[in-house]
């Protein structure tokens, strides 16, 4: 793949993708079978722990539940299916505080309060698919922000520099904060980005994960 990635060579690379797709789909199969198969065995509780994120909450949930033994990495996925049920549809929002690049503080409760849909937007300069999503968001925000929608985009750029240039570039009007010590990600659990969570005027959350058209249409629903 390196080599034919050095050669330009698009239509090997695609072949190799392929070949490669095929590979992490019989070794995904593999795991969870051998999962299923053993569901007193340390190495299970191993191997699940580790890619817990992977899963939807339910299936986690019932694969967890036919476990026969305890260990640590079951303790430690009992643990993150809590945290993650506290994400859920319905659920009230966490609060955080962070800054802008002025260091104001921005406190989530207090954003929440003033709007009546607020996007809570997770994402980072070096992170393409934020950057592609970002024009979405913009769209969005350019279409209702009159009618009572506001976004908090949280950065998790280590880099000052590149976050503000990032912000510039795609010329994003909303308030702005980073988290370079992860606070806010690690309550969100965020694993991937772009992440987002969107909270109605008391703070419930009524959706989560709304990529290109979901976001419009799910404001066109509540907003209109």
């Amino acid at each position: 793949m390196q080599q034919a990635f050095s050669d330009n060579d698009s239509i090997k690379m695609d072949s190799l993708n392929k070949v490669g797709t095929a590979l992490m789909e019989q070794q995904d199969n593999f795991r969870d079978d051998y999962i299923k198969a053993h569901p007193e065995s340390f190495v299970t509780h191993y191997i699940l722990d580790q890619v817990k994120q992977d899963y939807p909450l339910d299936q986690l949930k019932e694969i967890v539940n036919t476990f026969t033994t305890e260990s640590i990495y079951k303790t430690d996925l009992n643990d993150y299916i809590a945290k993650q049920e506290r994400l859920e549809v319905g659920q009230p929002f966490i609060d955080f505080t962070l800054q802008t690049k002025e260091g104001e503080n921005v406190t989530l409760s207090e954003v929440i309060g003033k709007n009546k849909l607020t996007l809570v937007d997770f994402w980072a300069s070096w992170c393409g698919p934020c950057r592609k999503e970002n024009p979405v968001v913009k769209a969005a925000y350019e279409q209702y922000h009159a009618l009572g929608f506001d976004v908090v985009g949280v950065s998790v750029d280590q880099d000052e520099d590149a976050w503000l240039k990032a912000v510039e570039e795609d010329q994003l009007p909303w308030t702005q904060v980073r988290d370079s010590e992860n606070n806010a990600s690690e309550l969100y659990m965020i694993y991937y980005i772009p992440s987002n969570f969107l909270f109605d005027q008391n703070g419930t959350m009524i959706a989560k994960g709304l990529r290109g058209d979901d976001l419009a249409a799910k404001l066109t629903e509540i907003l209109k």
